[in-house]
């Protein structure tokens, strides 16, 4: 389309009408004028477009960020409450496990599958423990940014999801919004906006 216009441009060809002091002067009629116009008009909507669809994949990447970051943080109390079983085995608890598994079996013919279970748990527990880890350098991370802004709210907004995603006791929106003297409106806002820049330590640009 870009190549096409540049065509289109170079086939209007102006008349030179005198030369001054070296200078060309070239005279362009009224329809050539209307044509470039249009050409430019063209080439303007498309870039407008362009860059529109641009903004639009931006947003929707961010929003994608933020809708994984509050499901991660909702899973976190479950995560953490397997603390212990995701700790990384001894060899005499692979041992145990092993045991415990062929203790139901009718002969040995099913070992290889059951150590394929067991290693299958530890790589969900290493996995568990990434993401625990993760989210609670976020969240850290997140805080300290709050306790050096100038925004008033800032350390509300972490207080606020912090007591909604990782704090021990649970608290619902309406506890929250009370405890803070605010709307559950203005709970519900803190914490989507909270997620937005969490989204970044925990995800990425």
């Amino acid at each position: 389309m870009e190549r096409q216009s540049e065509q289109e441009l170079l086939a209007i060809v102006p008349v030179e009408t005198e030369s001054l002091e070296g200078n060309r002067i070239y005279q362009v009629t009224g329809r050539e004028l209307t044509q470039i116009a249009e050409i430019s008009a063209r080439e303007a909507v498309k870039m407008c477009r362009e860059e529109r669809k641009k903004t639009e994949k931006r947003e929707q990447s961010n929003a994608d960020k933020v809708k994984r970051t509050k499901k991660l943080l909702s899973d976190y109390r479950r995560l953490k409450r397997e603390i212990p079983e995701n700790e990384e085995f001894t060899e005499g608890e692979k041992v145990e496990k092993r045991w415990a598994f062929l203790r139901d079996l009718m002969g040995s013919a099913h070992i290889n599958s059951q150590e394929s279970v067991v290693e299958k748990e530890e790589k969900r527990r290493a996995e568990n423990m990434y993401y625990i880890n993760r989210i609670e350098r976020a969240i850290e991370t997140y805080r300290e940014e709050c306790e050096t802004s100038k925004k008033p709210e800032a350390m509300r907004c972490y207080r606020e999801v912090y007591e909604y995603y990782i704090a021990e006791e649970e608290k619902t929106v309406a506890q929250i919004a009370s405890e803070e003297c605010v709307s559950e409106k203005t709970v519900y806002k803190d914490i989507g906006n909270a997620c937005k820049i969490i989204a970044v330590y925990l995800l990425g640009v």
